[in-house]
């Protein structure tokens, strides 16, 4: 009687064992298959994001050489760096998500350079529309290593919603080893995270909202209303 019990015994464990190794299995499969599917995705994204940004670059060229609007202009521009922004968001969240996160290192480094992209698009702008935005570059790194990284950010997304298309933000991983990253670090003496150069201007701590609304409007040739209110 007690070799049947035993017997008995061993069989459930096996059988909670082939359960388990089933269902690791099936669990793994799953997590690769979504992990795929945003790679995917984000993969299209970039690519309508490149197609975007050449849509702009052929505006600018017309607005510079015929009589174009700059309002259209500077509003698809804010459109671009907004969609841009989120996508780079959910980038960062799939990143740290996934099992292998190695995946999705290329399509991070397009979108940084996308953002400088646009950074550098923005300042041209200026050129041929005048100044009334304030452009805003973030560098962030991930929170194990910047634990105000991730309150910076949604200080700056409040702000943005604020300001609106007044405000253009784009933000930079200070890690990155993307050459053009560590240029622009450089070129501001940005050493430490959360930094954020507000027009040139370098802010090398963490900053509350209040005092960031400020250094914004002091940046304005001509200060929208929310910096009166």
């Amino acid at each position: 009687m007690t070799m049947v019990d035993r017997t008995i015994y061993w069989k459930k464990h096996f059988v909670a064992l082939f359960i388990t190794i089933i269902l690791f299995v099936i669990g793994l499969l799953i997590g690769l298959k979504v992990s795929d599917t945003r790679l995917i995705t984000l993969q299209e994204f970039n690519e309508q994001q490149k197609a975007d940004f050449e849509s702009l670059q052929l505006q600018y060229a017309y607005l510079t050489t015929s009589n174009g609007s700059c309002v259209v202009f500077k509003k698809a521009l804010d459109q671009s760096v907004d969609n841009l922004e989120t996508a780079r968001i959910k980038l960062e969240s799939y990143m740290q998500a996934s099992t292998n996160p190695e995946n999705f290192i290329s399509q991070k480094r397009s979108y940084m350079l996308a953002e400088i992209r646009y950074w550098l698009l923005t300042r041209e702008t200026r050129k041929a529309c005048g100044k009334d935005s304030v452009d805003v570059l973030f560098f962030y790194q991930d929170d194990e290593n910047c634990q105000k990284c991730s309150t910076q950010g949604y200080i700056l997304t409040s702000l943005k919603d604020t300001f609106k298309d007044k405000l253009l933000i784009f933000s930079l991983d200070a890690s990155s080893e993307e050459p053009m990253v560590s240029i622009i670090k450089n070129v501001y003496n940005v050493t430490s995270t959360p930094s954020v150069v507000v027009d040139g201007q370098v802010i090398d701590h963490f900053t509350e909202e209040g005092e960031l609304h400020n250094a914004i409007c002091t940046k304005f040739n001509h200060a929208p209303d929310v910096c009166n209110e």
